[in-house]
């Protein structure tokens, strides 16, 4: 049944083989026939009355629903320009983008002076001067090279009493330009 079926409408579309053709196609045929028999004339579609749709266009205008003509063609302008302004902004924003990049590092001039010092706990001395330096306003930073345990801290000048009491309990002496850099080795036996 469903090949029958599905010749029928074949058939009505326009796709059906015309060779096999039996009572039922020549139906679906008859009615295709029929369909694209009709013509445009059969279904009256106002013509185009320019004067008419000039007047309907007059009325939307008077009733508030559409722009006057002289704001229609502000609209392309406005929209032009907002769109130049938008491309400047992201053309400024991308020039922003590209000169804002990591800060540049600093470099100190002049060979670093290093204290070496000697315990018999490197890290512990290490931890501990780093905690004492932070109670007193420094940020110090540790570090371990080639099994040396060290410190690393820029210490604001002038160097403050609380700042060169920590020092001077572990035997540093503060550094004239506040950059600390010091080293702990291990004690040999």
């Amino acid at each position: 049944m469903r090949d029958e079926d599905d010749a029928w409408l074949d058939m009505l579309a326009g796709r059906a083989d015309t060779e096999h053709a039996d009572e039922s196609n020549a139906h679906a045929r008859a009615i295709r026939a029929a369909i694209l028999s009709r013509r445009a004339a059969e279904n009256p579609v106002a013509g185009e009355d320019a004067a008419r749709e000039q007047a309907l266009i007059d009325r939307a205008r008077a009733a508030g629903l559409l722009r006057p003509a002289a704001a229609r063609h502000q609209r392309p302008r406005r929209a032009l320009w907002l769109s130049a302004a938008a491309l400047a902004c992201v053309a400024v924003a991308v020039t922003l983008e590209m000169r804002i990049g990591p800060p540049a590092p600093v470099t100190r001039s002049g060979a670093p002076l290093v204290t070496h010092i000697r315990a018999p706990d490197p890290l512990r001395l290490k931890q501990e001067i780093i905690r004492e330096l932070a109670a007193a306003g420094v940020d110090a930073h540790g570090y371990e090279v080639l099994g040396r345990e060290g410190i690393d801290a820029d210490l604001p000048l002038p160097v403050a009493r609380a700042v060169r009491e920590v020092l001077a309990r572990h035997g540093i002496a503060a550094p004239e330009d506040g950059v600390l850099q010091v080293e702990i080795e291990p004690e040999t036996p």
